[in-house]
């Protein structure tokens, strides 16, 4: 009885002992998981401040990812997440690679702590309330991706951008930015992707542009430039999607964009100067989205655009058309807007128009098919023929 009460109690102090181990190897375990630097924890604090982010909880690691510092499906166009890499030192340390705060109301100015946290790579500050300029310190910054886009900042081309050369996406659209674009902008060889669209840029494009080879997707609509489309624009051969919507750019459309045959998506419009012919686009395969509007175009639609299969969008609006829609348009099956208005146009609307659950826009009258869908036509000017109209078509002047 003696001995089994003996065993039983050594029993339960080797379980007490294993249990302390366990839980002191935990603990351990828990006090060596690598954290956020303090130098980058102390400029989170001062960013926080700078921007009244009120929400960041400095009670927890900001690499914990825990409570508010990395928001859990994030409704679409707004965010607010802190990543850390925690690879450093033999994973002893964090650092913060990246800071999406998108659409969180911030306010003030761009903070240059930024600076500070020395191995963050994506930056995204869109669709705030934040005024200013970029601030000078951010030209020692390391950044792949830098979103300022939908926010009130203002000045001329922030120079400390054109510092950051490992850039590979540049988005400040829809800001009050103006002046001239810098000739340093041709530093960022290794743009992919740069939007500078809905601000007051003015000036003509600068050459050094010609060395962004790299760029996939350029937009520079909604500016005040002056000059033309320069012919340089034919040297971005990886271009994938081009936009020059009412830049206030004259002149007609260089020969040099023929060689842009990776475009999917191109859109011109608003081009100021004397009538130029139809630009060759007949080797851009891919395109998806063609947009030519009142661009001064003149003569007949070629008829290699209805050659295009993989066309969605097509508007070749208020221009200075003519002749009749190519017959071939009709194999443009996966195409869901036509805009043909304002062109001088001739000859029978297509029947094969009328047939379609699409949207086309082609002339005077506007037409309404009783199917399952409503597939519009509206004319404004020229076509005087006749207008094929089955018992489903209802015509209103």
């Amino acid at each position: 009885m003696a001995g089994r009460s003996s065993s039983d109690i050594s029993r339960s102090i080797l379980g007490v002992a294993f249990c302390f181990l366990a839980l002191n190897s935990i603990w351990a375990r828990g006090a060596g998981s690598p954290k956020l630097s303090a130098d980058e924890v102390d400029a989170l604090r001062l960013i926080a401040k700078a921007l009244k982010k009120t929400n960041w909880d400095f009670s927890v690691d900001p690499c914990s990812g825990r409570r508010d510092w990395s928001v859990p499906n994030p409704i679409k166009g707004m965010e607010s997440t802190v990543d850390c890499d925690c690879s450093f030192n033999n994973s002893s340390v964090c650092h913060t690679v990246t800071v999406w705060l998108k659409g969180q109301n911030l306010t003030g100015v761009l903070p240059p702590e930024f600076a500070r946290l020395r191995h963050l790579r994506q930056l995204d500050l869109s669709r705030n309330l934040l005024n200013g300029t970029v601030p000078p310190q951010w030209a020692t910054m390391q950044l792949q991706g830098l979103s300022l886009m939908g926010n009130r900042l203002s000045g001329p081309f922030p120079k400390a951008v054109t510092n950051i050369t490992t850039l590979t996406n540049l988005s400040i659209e829809a800001n009050l930015f103006s002046g001239p674009l810098p000739t340093e902008l041709g530093n960022l060889v290794h743009m992919d992707k740069l939007v500078i669209s809905s601000n007051d840029f003015t000036g003509e494009l600068p050459a050094s542009l010609a060395k962004l080879t790299n760029l996939t997707d350029l937009r520079i609509s909604d500016n005040n430039f002056s000059g033309r489309i320069p012919d340089f624009i034919g040297k971005l051969t990886k271009l994938e999607k081009l936009l020059i919507q009412g830049s206030s750019l004259e002149g007609s459309i260089p020969n040099s964009i023929s060689a842009l045959t990776s475009l999917t998506d191109l859109r011109i419009s608003d081009l100021r100067g004397r009538p130029s012919r139809f630009p060759d686009l007949e080797e851009m395969e891919s395109l998806k989205t063609v947009i030519l509007r009142n661009c001064s175009i003149h003569g007949s639609i070629p008829d290699y655009v209805g050659e295009m299969k993989h066309l969605k969008n097509i508007d070749l609006s208020f221009n200075k058309l003519i002749g009749e829609i190519p017959k071939n348009f009709d194999k443009l099956g996966k195409v869901d807007f036509m805009y043909l208005t304002g062109n001088r146009l001739t000859g029978p609307i297509p029947e094969w128009i009328l047939t379609r659950n699409k949207n086309a826009y082609v002339g005077h009258a506007l037409i309404f098919m009783k199917t399952e869908s409503i597939f519009s036509i509206v004319m404004f000017q020229s076509f005087r023929q006749t207008i094929p109209a089955p018992l489903s078509v209802q015509c209103l002047e």
